[in-house]
Parts: structure tokens; C-alpha cells; sequence
């Protein structure tokens, strides 16, 4: 087995390894989540959105709620980090 140092891959490479394994929550203001998102039908117009990320950065999701997302990441069987 070829042993490989950690400055041999690359940021993008290393998100992707945990892309399936873990997600991090991000919360957005309402107003911005309608911008970025403007095709998603029933976005609140106030308050808070939380978006929901692949360690990839990829959008998986968005949710009213933290609970919600919490529970997004339950159910594909996925460790969660909120981020600030």
C-alpha cells in the first residue's frame, strides 16, 4: 500500500471524501435564501432559512428550522456540524 502525506491531496479531493458522511448547517437570512434559491416554492419571508451542505459544499437541502436540518442529517444517516 502506497502511503500518501496529507499535503499530497487536494482541498477539493478532501471534501469529497466525507461528502456522504457529513453535512454542515448553515443559517441564512430568509430574504437571501430567496435570492440564491428563487425556484424553491414556500421559502418564509422573514427570518431565518438554514441550508444544509455536503462536507463538498454542495447544497443538499434547505429547512425552516435547525431541528428540521438536524433531522435531515438523521435520516441519511449523516454527522452534522452547525456553523455560525
Amino acid at each position: 500500500m502506497t502511503q500518501m502525506k496529507f499535503g499530497d491531496i487536494s482541498q477539493e479531493d478532501l471534501a469529497l471524501l466525507g461528502a456522504r458522511k457529513f453535512m454542515y448547517v448553515r443559517p441564512m437570512e430568509a430574504v437571501a435564501a430567496q435570492a440564491l434559491f428563487p425556484d424553491v416554492r414556500g421559502l418564509p419571508t422573514t427570518g431565518t432559512v438554514y441550508v444544509v451542505h455536503g462536507a463538498n459544499g454542495a447544497v443538499i437541502g434547505l429547512a425552516d428550522s435547525k431541528n428540521a436540518a438536524r433531522g435531515c442529517a438523521i435520516a441519511e444517516k449523516l454527522t452534522w456540524q452547525s456553523l455560525h
